[in-house]
């Protein structure tokens, strides 16, 4: 949503959005707010003026990110990648020394593999893919993939912590999805066939081929006679 007003605003790739795109945004949204509930929208007013506004400022971060992104689209997506988390891991290093003290604890190894997926496949990987799609489908339509934790987060607690399972679950995951696809996807509508009165009112046009094959049967006059 932020991704869509700031680009609306500031004429961003352009500013122009379809209504195909909006409609899209709207509908994953629902999807979210179905999948989640009403009962986690009931502590909204009630919560700290802290909590909702950190909320906030995360969600307009990460709309920003994309769209800054998008200048280094020249660069390829492993370079950028890479230049983003080795940048992250600098200025957080200090913090994490003062806060985490990361020499005290002392890890299992499950913990190690977690960590160590988490940073190959959950952050690398997934950074590369990211970038990539800030290049080829632009802020817009790679922040709609988002949309897709929420109903995944909740279809995998269902499967592997025993979660109840709703129909409000499953709807939401419809809208989610059909929002996406409606943001990411080009929908066309089918070229209208011709009749047969446009066809020999427009008869096709001869191909390069055909033109060749007709030259090629055409009379050649003789060979002009050369003294020997």
């Amino acid at each position: 949503m932020f991704v869509l007003l700031i680009t609306v605003a500031t004429h961003c790739e352009g500013g122009l959005v379809s209504t195909q795109k909006i409609l899209g945004i709207g509908v994953g949204l629902a999807g979210v707010l179905v999948v989640m509930g009403a009962e986690a929208l009931r502590g909204v007013g009630t919560a700290a003026p802290l909590a909702p506004s950190a909320v906030l400022a995360a969600s307009l971060c990460y709309a920003l990110a994309p769209m800054w992104a998008r200048r280094f689209a020249q660069f390829p997506a492993i370079l950028t990648a890479a230049g983003s988390m080795s940048c992250a891991a600098l200025l957080m290093l200090p913090a994490s020394l003062v806060i985490d003290r990361p020499w005290t604890p002392v890890p299992t190894p499950a913990a190690v593999g977690a960590v160590a997926v988490l940073a190959v496949l959950c952050t690398a990987i997934a950074m590369i893919v990211y970038f990539r799609l800030v290049r080829t489908l632009g802020a817009l339509a790679t922040t709609s993939g988002s949309y897709l934790r929420a109903g995944f987060s909740v279809a995998l607690g269902i499967l592997f912590l025993g979660e109840s399972f709703t129909w409000s679950t499953l709807a939401g995951m419809v809208l989610i999805i059909a929002g996406v696809v409606a943001v990411t996807a080009q929908l066309r509508w089918p070229w209208p066939r011709r009749n047969a009165d446009d066809r020999i009112s427009h008869p096709p046009r001869a191909g390069p081929n055909v033109s060749l094959a007709m030259d090629s049967r055409r009379p050649r006059p003789p060979a002009p006679l050369q003294a020997f």
